[in-house]
């Protein structure tokens, strides 16, 4: 005998033809799902996946596969869902779920004979020829890039006369915010000559640049530096574990997308996370390809504001160009950009 958990997909799926033991209608944690039938003798389970809650990730999934038999699961997506792609499904497969399907035949199929890992290794193969594919043509762009002139006629935005001052913090440990900070204070000095100033907070760091405008300070004299500061257009802080925050018209937070970074960020603090939805994050020193970033983005819920590969800090790099453009730090030369424009980002 069958069970079925439904929700959104319940009057396709309760004209089936299969016998069914039990039923369940609604929204639920894969826990909850877990502990309905963990001690239930079923032959199979046809599981909507809009039953469950947060169904558009992975975590949920492998929740699923770890409490319960995945061999006894069957998935049912909605056809032409977006996470019907062999990057989102070939995760799954990597939790032991090899029973997926869009339609009633698929599920009838699987009722009698459960899928094996070479029944869909095909999806897995797929995804990695992909993730390789997205590659190739990031290697390409970046190679491309490295070889433009970087622009020299890039215009001001106009600052109402108050410097903004715009904070870096560190999520993942050691995530590149005081390299950063440099080859972006380069750039602008570029356009606004004596008018941007670097600071750390706490470290000395700097000195090692050798330059009299990248300056050491401390988290109880930093406030009174800025103070000194004021015809200053833009000033970057390297905030460290600086916890006065409110000197910042805003903050970015980096982190260094690799496997080993985050495991450790989400062993320290699960939270984190979640502490960061609408706030400005940076990718930072990533090989992520775009699609990555796209499925990163869908899984964590945040939104990146850019995705910064790692760089040589001893040439000008488009990238560094491209993302204080989209900080509205800087304009084109032949085009405006005034006060409405940065304040619409940075306003506290």
């Amino acid at each position: 005998m069958n069970v079925l958990v439904l929700n959104e997909q319940q009057n396709q799926l309760q004209t089936i033809d299969v016998d069914i033991i039990k039923s369940v209608t609604g929204q639920f944690e894969a826990s909850e799902v877990v502990q309905m039938f963990k001690d239930f003798f079923f032959n199979k389970m046809i599981l909507d996946v809009t039953a469950l809650k947060d169904y558009d990730k992975p975590i949920t999934y492998k929740t699923i596969a770890d409490g319960l038999n995945p061999d006894k699961v069957i998935f049912y997506f909605k056809e032409g869902s977006d996470l019907c792609t062999s990057g989102f499904l070939s995760r799954l497969i990597k939790f032991g779920i090899y029973n997926f399907t869009t339609n009633l035949d698929g599920v009838k199929y699987l009722i009698g004979k459960s899928n094996t890992y070479k029944d869909v290794e095909s999806i897995v193969k797929m995804a990695e020829s992909e993730r390789q594919n997205n590659d190739i043509v990031y290697q390409q762009s970046t190679q491309q890039e490295e070889k433009k002139e970087e622009p020299s006629n890039y215009k001001g935005v106009e600052m109402n006369g108050q410097p903004i001052v715009v904070g870096f913090q560190n999520v993942t440990s050691n995530a590149g915010a005081t390299s950063l900070i440099y080859m972006l204070k380069k750039e602008l000095t570029s356009v606004y000559k004596d008018g941007v100033v670097a600071l750390e907070i706490d470290k000395s760091d700097f000195l090692s640049f050798g330059d009299r405008t990248m300056i050491s300070t401390t988290s109880t004299d930093i406030k009174d530096v800025i103070n000194k500061l004021n015809n200053t257009k833009i000033i970057l802080i390297d905030l460290n574990d600086c916890i006065v925050k409110d000197i910042c018209s805003t903050i970015v937070y980096l982190m260094e997308p690799s496997t080993i970074k985050l495991n450790t960020l989400m062993r320290k603090n699960k939270a984190i996370i979640g502490s960061l939805k609408n706030k400005q994050v940076i990718l930072n020193k990533s090989l992520l390809t775009q699609k990555e970033v796209n499925e990163f983005e869908y899984e964590s819920g945040l939104k990146i504001l850019y995705n910064m590969p790692p760089l040589n800090d001893r040439k000008r790099n488009a990238a560094i160009a491209e993302l204080l453009k989209k900080m509205n730090l800087i304009g084109e030369g032949n085009s405006g950009g005034g006060s409405g424009k940065i304040f619409g980002l940075f306003r506290k």
